[in-house]
């Protein structure tokens, strides 16, 4: 049994189901440069949940006289067989074009089963997606692909060895950040501002983390939606500050509206 949280709020009733929502979603730094928005639909079915999103990308098609480019349509689709059951998600850094499947994911949502457990003040184990997803979801070669391979080898859980020189005091801290960025803990409970179908609302939240990846949830047990997540770069250990860069860089996202999909 899943245990509310206590906010004097009485928010929409299509908040209460992750069933026929629309989702706006932006990176919240690369949006200061002119950046990336997805927009999601989710429609929850029989056999599990379905998200099919797409977004604009921005493909370079020559340099002279001067930088030219194209803007295309990139969509994809994701199937879940459950979000109350699952030991790691799916950020929207890790989403790629074509049809995917995931098993034991909850993708944009915090598994319910853990919930309860963060409620009474306890830890989780619980990747969200960085260390432990399948990288054959991912597009081959493509930015994040490379980045989390390494990341991955550079923490002793890849196909490829640590680098032999690496000192051991390195080796030891990276042992520890992989912990500690897998152990999840509540850190607070607040309200937040976000667009219901295009009205200004508050909706309660529940933030989520560790030292290095932050996730802001809404707060409500039967749709916990990861609504923000952020990744801190401030106490990342040596030989993976690059990693953890293009994770911020890339990775922190916002969903800025929801609105209920007829």
């Amino acid at each position: 049994m899943l245990i509310p949280v206590s906010f004097s709020f009485a928010y929409p009733d299509f908040l209460r189901d992750p069933d026929a929502l629309s989702l706006t979603l932006e990176n919240t730094i690369q949006n200061e440069r002119g950046g990336s928005t997805k927009r999601a639909v989710v429609k929850n079915t029989a056999s599990g949940i379905d998200v099919l999103w797409q977004s604009l990308s921005r493909e370079k098609t020559g340099n002279e006289p001067w930088p030219a480019y194209k803007v295309k349509t990139v969509k994809g689709f994701f199937h879940t067989d459950t979000i109350a059951d699952a030991d790691s998600c799916f950020l929207p850094i890790l989403w790629s074009p074509g049809n995917k499947t995931l098993e034991r994911n909850s993708l944009m949502w915090f598994p319910q089963n853990l919930l309860a457990t963060l409620k009474n003040k306890k830890t989780v184990a619980f990747d969200a997606g960085i260390f432990f997803s399948d990288l054959a979801l991912l597009e081959s070669n493509s930015e994040i692909d490379i980045t989390l391979q390494s990341l991955r080898n550079m923490t002793g859980i890849g196909s490829s060895p640590p680098p032999a020189a690496a000192p051991k005091k390195q080796i030891r801290d990276l042992s520890s950040f992989l912990t500690q960025a897998t152990t999840f803990a509540l850190q607070s409970q607040k309200e937040t501002d976000i667009l219901l179908n295009g009205n200004k609302e508050t909706i309660p939240v529940m933030v989520v983390g560790n030292s290095f990846i932050e996730l802001t949830i809404l707060a409500i047990p039967s749709n916990p939606l990861i609504i923000e997540t952020k990744f801190n770069t401030s106490k990342i250990p040596d030989g993976i500050g690059s990693h953890w860069n293009y994770l911020k860089n890339w990775g922190s996202f916002k969903i800025i509206e929801i609105g209920a999909k007829e």
